[in-house]
């Protein structure tokens, strides 16, 4: 239990800890993905810290419409790009001993919420107009 306790308490800090760094970078990012806002959404670490895999949803902004598949690959791209620093400032900032490996992951769980969201939405509004 104490193990699971560590493993979790670790991917929450590291991932408050990516989304600090992202904050930083958001500008300079936003040119290489559309102009897309990127939130980190969960991080989940293995247990030897190999890899972490970071996972994120994005926002376009309000005057665009892009290929989502699009925006998504840019935003991996982009996040890619960044791993290094990112590793350097998280060993900064955390001081473990083993760095992670970095794999970005789109996290369709939101879109998908806001999908089901909508079909429920209209069954509902065609049971009332019943």
């Amino acid at each position: 239990l104490a193990e699971l306790q560590k493993s979790q308490d670790s991917q929450s800090l590291m991932q408050e800890e990516i989304s600090l760094i992202l904050a930083e970078y958001q500008d300079s990012l936003m040119g290489k993905t559309c102009g897309a806002l990127i939130t980190v959404t969960r991080v989940v670490v293995s247990r030897d810290l190999g890899e972490a895999q970071v996972y994120f949803s994005w926002t376009p902004p309000s005057s665009m419409s892009p290929d989502p598949e699009e925006v998504t690959n840019r935003v991996k791209e982009a996040l890619g790009g960044l791993a290094p620093e990112l590793s350097r400032r998280l060993w900064r900032r955390l001081r473990i001993k083993r760095l992670p490996q970095f794999i970005f992951e789109h996290d369709v769980s939101l879109e998908s919420a806001d999908r089901i969201y909508g079909i429920l939405e209209k069954l509902a509004m065609e049971k009332k107009d019943q």
